[in-house]
C-alpha cells in the first residue's frame, strides 16, 4: 500500500512538473509581451548593456563599440569607441549633460533634456517607449525561435524622412533587446544596434558617473594628444549653393570665419574658428536633442526648427533651418582638408 501511495504521489509530481513546463513554454501573444514590457519598465532601476552600433551614411559604414550604463534617469553614461580606438562619452548627471572627448582633452557641458527628447536604439527604455507609443494598428508582431520581434514606424525626431521602419528583437526568455534595426524606404538597414550583453539591475559604483574620474581614466588610457592647429577652408560639398557672404572676424585669442551659403530657397551658415583657448561654441540648449551622426560630429536640434551641427572640438559648425541634419553634417565634414581659395 505504501509503495502504491508513493507511486501515485510520484505520478502526481510528474504531472504537475509537465503542466508547469508547458505553462512556462506557453507562446506569448503580442499583448502578453507588451504587458510584460510595461511591467519591466515600471520596475526598471538600472542596467548595463554593451554591443555594436553601425551607421550607414552615403555608402559609408561607421561602426562603434558602445556601452550603456543606466542607473536612474539622472545617471546615464554612453561610451562610443570607433574602429581606431577613439572614445567619446555622453553623460547625464544631476540635470546636466556632458560630452567628453578624451582624444581632444575637451569636455562640454550642456543644458539639455537628452536622452528623453528622442528615440535611441541603444537605450532599453527608449525602445519600450517606442512600442508603447506606437499606434497598435501599425505594429507588426512576430515570434521566432529565439526572439519576439516588433516592427513599428520610426519615432525619431530631427532626422531625414528616409528612415521609416524600426525593427526590435527581444530575447524570448529575458525580454531584453538583442537586435535593433532602423531601415529606409528601400528596406536597407541604415542604423543597426546589436547587443552582446545586457544585465538588468546592475549595481554601479559612484565613480562610474563621476565626470572628473571618467575623464581622467580616459586620458590615462589614451595618453596625451595634441590638437592639430586649425586653418580656414571651404566646404567641398555645398549641395549646389553659392557663397553669399564670406567674412573673417578677429577674436581676443584667434579668428572666426563665417561663410553664408544659399540658393533661391535655402540658406546655411558655416562657422570656423582658430582659437588658443576653449572653443566658443558651448551651446546652452533648452528643450533640444542630441543625435550622434558620425565619429566627429554632433547635431543639435533647437526649438524643433533650427539645426546646429558642431564638431567635437567646437571649432567648426553650421546653422540652418532649411537642411536636414545629415546634409549639414556632410557640409561641415567636407571642409576638410582645408584649402584656401
Amino acid at each position: 500500500m505504501k509503495k502504491k501511495f508513493i507511486g501515485i504521489l510520484g505520478l502526481l509530481v510528474t504531472i504537475v512538473a509537465i503542466a508547469f513546463n508547458l505553462s512556462a513554454c506557453r507562446e506569448m501573444s503580442k499583448d502578453d509581451v507588451v504587458d510584460q514590457l510595461i511591467s519591466d519598465l515600471e520596475t526598471l532601476e538600472s542596467y548595463l548593456a554593451s554591443g555594436s552600433l553601425a551607421i550607414n551614411v552615403d555608402d559609408q559604414k561607421y561602426i562603434y563599440d558602445i556601452t550603456v550604463a543606466f542607473d536612474g534617469e539622472e545617471r546615464i553614461k554612453i561610451s562610443l569607441k570607433n574602429e581606431a580606438g577613439d572614445e567619446q562619452l555622453i553623460v547625464r548627471k544631476d540635470g546636466d549633460v556632458y560630452i567628453l572627448t578624451p582624444d581632444l582633452n575637451k569636455m562640454f557641458k550642456l543644458q539639455s533634456d537628452w536622452p528623453w527628447t528622442g528615440s535611441h536604439v541603444y537605450l532599453y527604455q527608449s525602445l519600450l517607449a517606442d512600442i508603447l507609443n506606437a499606434d497598435g494598428e501599425t505594429i507588426v508582431f512576430e515570434s521566432t525561435e529565439t526572439a519576439y520581434v516588433f516592427t513599428i514606424p520610426t519615432a525619431y525626431m530631427h532626422t531625414n524622412d528616409e528612415l521609416v521602419e524600426q525593427i526590435m528583437h527581444f530575447d524570448r526568455k529575458l525580454l531584453t533587446p538583442t537586435l535593433v534595426e532602423v531601415r529606409d524606404n528601400a528596406g536597407v538597414a541604415r542604423v543597426t544596434m546589436e547587443f552582446a550583453e545586457f544585465k538588468l539591475n546592475h549595481e554601479f559604483l559612484d565613480a562610474e558617473f563621476d565626470i572628473d574620474a571618467i575623464m581622467e581614466l580616459a586620458l590615462d588610457v589614451m595618453g596625451d594628444n595634441e590638437i592639430e592647429e586649425l586653418t580656414f577652408g571651404y566646404p567641398n560639398n555645398v549641395f549646389g549653393m553659392e557663397v553669399i557672404a564670406d567674412e573673417i572676424f578677429n577674436l581676443e585669442d584667434g579668428q572666426r570665419k563665417i561663410i553664408s551659403l544659399g540658393d533661391d530657397t535655402r540658406v546655411a551658415t558655416l562657422i570656423q574658428e582658430t582659437r588658443s583657448s576653449e572653443p566658443l561654441m558651448n551651446i546652452q540648449i533648452q528643450n533640444g536633442g542630441i543625435v550622434l551622426v558620425s565619429g566627429e560630429t554632433f547635431v543639435y536640434a533647437y526649438n524643433d526648427d533650427v539645426t546646429i551641427v558642431q564638431t567635437l572640438d567646437g571649432r567648426k559648425s553650421a546653422v540652418s533651418r532649411d537642411f536636414t541634419s545629415r546634409e549639414l553634417a556632410i557640409m561641415v565634414a567636407s571642409i576638410e582638408p582645408f584649402e584656401e581659395k
